[in-house]
């Protein structure tokens, strides 16, 4: 089995778990930039407290 690269600590990495890594790395970065957009559309605490009076 080769190996593609060394990952932290010194544990090295066969190319399907760099792979499998990368999705995971992807869907949550997908995941993240959904819940930011999200966030955002919705008004902060201070600005609620500002529109109620």
């Amino acid at each position: 089995m080769a190996v593609a690269g060394c990952g932290a600590f010194g544990k090295q990495l066969s190319p399907e778990q760099l792979e499998r890594a990368a999705g995971r790395i992807g869907e949550a970065l997908r995941a993240y930039a959904g819940m930011d957009s999200s966030r955002d559309a919705l008004p902060s605490g201070r600005e609620r407290l500002a529109r109620s009076g």
